[in-house]
């Protein structure tokens, strides 16, 4: 059968005839232009308002880069370093760099720094994708000479290893930053302390480092605040204070009793929204009564397992502390190998999401899920191995489940094989 018989509504069961097109004569205009013209069309992009430069290869490998990387060859090193000579406009809305650079590449990133310094320069983010703490550039090696960037209003640094001192010479040279997001797969290199009086206008902010026995301290006050994302580790602490508008907090915790130290009593009462991000089985959840949050609204645990059946009733006192909650959401990231994949089918859940009037409201829609998969598992098979089968009977009994309280529940799955 033709394709395109189908598609152009002619008869399938005739043969069809292709037949040839015509090609339409294009008219080439450039080659008329004089040299002046063109010569002035090839510096258009010279006054630019965005430099963006990404590595978007999927095969990636950090591992060959690591033992390979060399500056002076990197491709992405030379067309930055091209681009940023050329480049003649004094205002630039985004720099953006998104490639692998390890600690060899110093002199060239001091280059780029030299150049974001001279620059109104609005959103300025460098990713370098660096993961090994020992091949990481050091944030403060290259900030000493660090000038007023005032018309900064976002910066987001990944890939360094990023320090206190560092921190408070952004936010003294960056008087109009609004977000400010580091994120590194390593410790801080001492205390961090983000503070200042009306002038601070930061009201996004984002700490995430990876290092669960880090012994290092967060320590917040900024009156403009709305947002946090933090690391909460075993030994280090958050401190808030002089944060009257904050009210959404993120959170990474190992450990279930991490949670209630020191950060949370200072901020409780005003949080509207809080997401957990959990690297610990849910039972622990069980162990750990939260204080009382009569403002929030929305509650949101990411777990880095898959769904554990029963894990919903060990919420239930989690949730009864949160009167006025209206949204509570599961999501589980997705670490199951191939070998897992025809487990439980809950295992399959991506998100499991409750929305209701208030917490009562709430935990009786969780009762609900949970008996109602009680029910159904006493007569059908659920086992750590199952056939594709019955994983697809025991999600299509969840989605019909979700269909008779569709205005209440929804659930989303992984895609499996």
């Amino acid at each position: 059968m033709d394709v395109m018989a189908v598609m152009d509504g002619s008869d399938s069961k005739r043969p069809c005839r292709k037949q040839k097109r015509k090609r339409k004569q294009v008219d080439d205009r450039i080659s008329k232009l004089s040299e002046d013209i063109i010569l002035k069309m090839s510096d258009l992009w010279k006054d630019t308002s965005k430099l963006d430069f990404q590595n978007t290869d999927c095969t990636f490998k950090t591992e060959i880069e690591h033992t390979s990387w060399d500056a002076e060859n990197c491709k992405y090193v030379k067309m930055v370093n091209s681009a940023i000579e050329s480049h003649q406009s004094p205002c630039l809305q985004s720099f953006i760099l998104q490639f692998y650079v390890n600690k060899s590449g110093k002199s060239a990133v001091a280059k780029w720094l030299e150049f974001a310094w001279s620059r109104r320069v609005e959103c300025l983010m460098f990713n370098f994708q660096c993961r090994r703490p020992e091949s990481m550039l050091v944030l403060e090696e290259l900030l000493a000479e660090m000038r007023p960037m005032n018309y900064l209003k976002r910066l987001c640094l990944t890939g360094m290893r990023v320090g206190g001192e560092a921190i408070s010479l952004i936010l003294r040279n960056c008087p109009m930053l609004l977000d400010l997001n580091i994120r590194v797969r390593a410790d801080l290199t001492s205390d961090v302390h983000v503070c200042g009086g009306a002038a601070l206008k930061l009201n996004r902010l984002r700490i995430s480092y990876y290092c669960p026995e880090s012994t290092k301290s967060v320590y917040i006050s900024a009156p403009n605040l709305t947002m946090v994302n933090l690391t909460a580790t075993k030994r280090g602490k958050l401190f808030f204070e002089n944060v009257p508008k904050l009210v959404h907090a993120v959170f990474t915790v190992g450990y279930a009793r991490y949670i209630g130290q020191n950060f949370v009593p200072c901020i409780i009462s005003q949080l509207q929204k809080l997401t957990l991000e959990l690297y610990y089985s849910k039972k622990h959840l069980a162990k750990w009564f939260p204080p009382q949050m009569p403002n929030l609204k929305e509650l949101v645990l990411v777990d880095n397992g898959v769904y554990e059946h029963g894990c919903l009733l060990l919420v239930k006192a989690f949730i009864s502390a949160l009167p006025r909650l209206q949204k509570f959401e599961f999501v589980f990231l997705d670490n199951a190998t191939s070998h897992e994949r025809f487990r439980c089918p809950h295992q399959h859940l991506k998100v499991l999401k409750f929305q209701g009037s208030c917490a009562r409201h709430i935990i009786e829609l969780v009762t609900r899920v949970s008996d109602n998969c009680d029910a159904f598992q006493e007569i059908n098979t659920c086992s750590p191995l199952m056939g594709k089968v019955e994983v697809e009977a025991h999600k299509n009994h969840l989605k019909q489940l979700g269909l008779e309280l569709s205005h209440h529940i929804q659930f989303k799955f992984f895609k499996f094989t």
